[in-house]
């Protein structure tokens, strides 16, 4: 008979192209006995906030140039490489982009040590027609790997998080781990922008314009739209991309858009409600962050580098909700429980 695998007393967890981590703080977020054993990224900004917030044991400063004596086996494996070449805002040049080739270092690790639980997330651009032959190509690497193999796409929207982004998650569990199967989560329902908003401070004025010419005409024809509908920009918070061009205009009622790691940068959306740019507090509270999770961020990064990181993040609870499934299927944890929003 095959020997059944128990639930470990720690859980083991590493991750590449780690950015801000978030997979770390949904599992502390659901109180399990976690140990980080190791996080990468290229980023030394991220690497002091990654330090200060998770401690990991070892961090590699380049997973790709990382050599296979120097690392460490985990039972949880997270990986979000670079979604850039496969994103419809960027060049779409998959492969043909060093960063797309990114894809191979968590096979490759994999191979090598056979997490109980792998996760990988991208955009949902690696789904288009074009990518799909890289996609196939990852399920049956793993599958032959022994894994079984899950792909969904999510929307953070559907839990809890006023931000419509979606995201590709691939959940392989090792077969000798597989105690069920594993099972997408169910939604957790919706919450309004204007829920995560700042409290109305002095400076806000509602149906401010941004000075910027071109801003100011985007931010301008998103509430006329708004307007027509019936509904009140000064009253309803509107978050409007004004760093764009009129070609990618875009808007959302009560809810923000994908947060980029440029826009992130330079300040988010125009808040149409409080007639000014997102605060870095706000951008928090749409990528799922508590107030006490990162209380002292600003010890270590820049209010512009933290920001470009929760541009690429995944927000906490949909990583948080996949992986406790995903923990839950391979026997690392004995029960489900709802997450913490």
């Amino acid at each position: 008979m095959p020997v059944q695998l128990r639930v470990p007393r720690l859980v083991r967890v590493g991750s590449d192209f780690s950015g801000l981590d978030t997979g770390i703080f949904a599992l502390k977020r659901l109180q399990l006995p976690v140990e980080v054993s190791f996080c990468s990224d290229t980023d030394p900004h991220c690497r002091k906030l990654l330090e200060a917030a998770h401690k990991p044991k070892c961090f590699f400063d380049d997973a790709e140039q990382r050599k296979p004596e120097d690392e460490i086996p985990v039972d949880v494996y997270i990986s979000t490489p670079p979604c850039q070449p496969w994103s419809s805002q960027g060049k779409r040049k998959g492969l043909q982009d060093p960063r797309g080739r990114l894809l191979k270092v968590p096979l490759r690790y994999t191979k090598r040590h056979k997490p109980r639980v792998f996760l990988m997330e991208n955009v949902k651009g690696l789904c288009h027609r074009k990518n799909k032959p890289v996609l196939r190509g990852i399920r049956a690497t793993l599958e032959k790997l022994d894994y079984r193999v899950w792909l969904g796409v999510l929307n953070a929207v559907d839990f809890q998080i006023p931000q419509k982004r979606q995201r590709l998650f691939i959940v392989a569990i090792r077969k000798d781990s597989c105690r069920r199967p594993f099972k997408w989560p169910k939604k957790l329902g919706k919450r309004r922008l204007s829920e995560a908003l700042d409290p109305m401070q002095a400076a806000d004025r509602p149906g401010r314009l941004p000075k910027n010419q071109r801003a100011k005409a985007l931010a301008l024809a998103a509430c006329r739209k708004v307007n027509k509908e019936g509904i009140d920009p000064r009253q309803v918070p509107v978050a409007i991309d004004v760093g764009c061009s009129q070609k990618y205009a875009t808007f959302g009622i009560d809810v923000s858009r994908t947060l980029s790691q440029a826009r992130a940068k330079t300040g988010g959306f125009w808040i149409s409600s409080r007639g000014r740019y997102m605060t870095t507090n706000e951008m928090l509270k749409v990528s799922g962050f508590q107030s006490s999770e990162m209380p002292d961020w600003n010890q270590h990064v820049s209010k512009t580098q933290l920001q470009g990181m929760l541009g690429n993040c995944v927000p906490i609870p949909l990583v948080g909700c996949v992986l406790q499934n995903a923990l839950y299927a391979a026997g690392l944890i004995s029960k489900l429980a709802p997450f913490p929003v």
